[in-house]
């Protein structure tokens, strides 16, 4: 907190409609206090709590400007290309969408969720597993009860709305011992 009066003396310069961004790895509360001071309706994106994501498990953010979500993705496929990769995205639709996207640009997907019937999630599970299809775009509906050895990467197309559902995602990789990506 030694930098609160140099804080408060910048935003006396700024105007007092704004957008504020406060990024911290650790959140005590006095961070909170001074946060709530100067936030209005903030949108608060919080990680794991301490100790429960899995240690073998790298997490990697990317900042990606708006409309470019999709080159970003496939650009990062490319690096790995012969990888299986498990995509988390927020909607049905959207496992749709982004399937049909990644195989328009020459990366074959399967979409996962639950409006197709259980044959199907099985039939597509299963060639995901079976590594036959290496790009599997699925809503939460595969954060949960699915053990997929040796699967690499774990995508947030899609930033889950909580810390729990991350953890979820992300623990369908870097597991029995193996490293992951998240």
């Amino acid at each position: 907190m030694d930098f609160e009066e140099e804080l408060h003396a910048i935003l006396g310069h700024a105007p007092a409609e704004r957008t504020t961004h406060l990024v911290s790895a650790t959140f005590p509360p006095a961070v909170q206090r001074l946060a709530a001071r100067l936030q209005r309706d903030p949108l608060v994106i919080e990680g794991t709590s301490l100790g429960s994501a899995n240690t073998d498990i790298d997490h990697i953010g990317m900042w990606v400007q708006p409309g470019r979500a999709l080159d970003a993705i496939i650009t990062t496929l490319l690096a790995a290309p012969d990888d299986k990769t498990l995509i988390f995205v927020r909607t049905r639709a959207d496992t749709e969408g982004l399937a049909g996207a990644l195989c328009d640009n020459g990366s074959p997907a399967r979409a996962l969720h639950g409006d197709i019937t259980q044959r199907e999630r099985t039939g597509t599970f299963d060639l995901f597993r079976s590594g036959s299809c290496k790009l599997l775009v699925a809503t939460d509906v595969a954060a949960r009860g699915l053990d997929i050895a040796a699967l690499p990467a774990v995508f947030n197309f899609d930033v889950p709305f909580n810390a729990e559902d991350y953890v979820h995602r992300i623990g369908r990789t870097g597991r029995a011992g193996a490293s992951g990506l998240a």
